[in-house]
Parts: structure tokens; C-alpha cells; sequence
């Protein structure tokens, strides 16, 4: 007795084994009806929207543009702080006008590593170590190759006990300038 089967084996309900089994794979037929739904979509009348342009002016009219197109009223031009202003400063031992010469020269100038450092080197005078160290990190951020303000971050970080950062920052220093152990 023999058994003639015209089905394949069972196969696992796998959804890989789905994916790849014969009975799913589409037919031509399937092929030809989705291209002819597209040729109908493809013939079909355009919308009313497509058929007119939309009108531009009601945007221009509900919408301002973020810039203004108009110049701006020249203010008065106030020349920058000069930084080697706040450094004599700094060695007078006025750190209030150093602090705030060098915030007006970041506001008006913009980020700047020296005037970070001599912010930095102000908070360390009066101590206020966490500032001076913020500031001693932007300074770095800006410069990372800032010899003064790796020097200066070196030894607050000893004084504030933190052996491992400082060590860290005086061998960043070491690659910056080998010669200068």
C-alpha cells in the first residue's frame, strides 16, 4: 500500500516558518489586481484642494516671522571690557570689580577661557572653592589646553582633598607641556 500525499509535511506555526512556507507566498493574481487598484487611484479626479492653490497671504497674515525683517535701533556701541584690565585689578586685590569686568566681558563677548580663569582665580581668593572649581572646569571646557587654569584646578583639587582628580589633572598638564615637571 502506498501513500501518495500532494501536500508538503506539516510545519511548525512558526511565523518564520509561515513567512517561507508555499501557501503563503502571493499569487499573480494578487499582482495584477493591486496594479490595476493603482491605475484607478492614478485616473481618479484630483481633490478640490489640489485643484486650487492655497492662498499664501492668509498665512503671511496670521503668522509674524521670528526675525524681524526691520533693522534694529542702533544701541550705543559700549567697547568690551578689556580682560587685562581685570587682571591689574586682580592684583590689587579688588575682586569684586574683577568679577564683575569679567561677567560683562562674557555677556557682551561671549564664553571666554581667560575670563573664566580670573572668575575662577577670584572665587579661590575669597573661598568659595565649588565656584572656583566651576569656573576652573569651564575655563577647561573652553581651553582644554589652558596651562594656568589645569595648574590652578590641580592644586584646589589637593586642597579640597581630592587626590585622584588632582593627579588626573597634573598629568593632562605633564602632556601639555612634558618639559615643565
Amino acid at each position: 500500500m502506498t501513500v501518495c500525499s500532494a501536500s508538503p509535511p506539516p510545519r511548525p506555526a512558526s511565523s518564520f516558518a509561515m513567512a517561507f512556507s508555499p501557501r503563503m507566498r502571493p499569487r499573480p493574481s494578487h499582482f495584477v489586481i493591486r496594479k490595476n487598484l493603482r491605475r484607478q487611484k492614478s485616473q481618479a479626479p484630483a481633490s478640490r484642494h489640489a485643484q486650487r492653490p492655497f492662498p499664501l497671504n492668509l498665512i503671511r497674515r496670521q503668522f509674524k516671522p521670528a526675525i524681524d525683517p526691520s533693522p534694529a535701533p542702533s544701541a550705543p556701541a559700549t567697547p568690551p571690557p578689556a580682560l587685562s584690565d581685570a587682571v591689574r585689578l586682580a592684583n590689587e586685590g579688588r575682586f569684586d570689580e574683577v568679577s564683575t569686568i569679567c561677567r560683562a566681558h562674557i555677556e557682551i563677548i561671549g564664553p571666554s577661557p581667560d575670563a573664566y580663569y580670573l572668575l575662577a582665580l577670584v572665587s579661590d581668593a575669597s573661598q568659595r572653592y565649588e565656584e572656583a572649581a566651576t569656573f576652573y572646569r569651564k575655563a577647561l571646557y573652553l581651553d582644554p589646553r589652558h596651562r594656568d587654569a589645569l595648574a590652578h584646578f590641580c592644586l584646589l583639587a589637593e586642597k579640597l582633598g581630592n587626590t585622584d582628580a588632582a593627579g588626573a589633572l597634573r598629568r593632562r598638564a605633564l602632556r601639555i607641556e612634558p618639559n615643565a615637571a
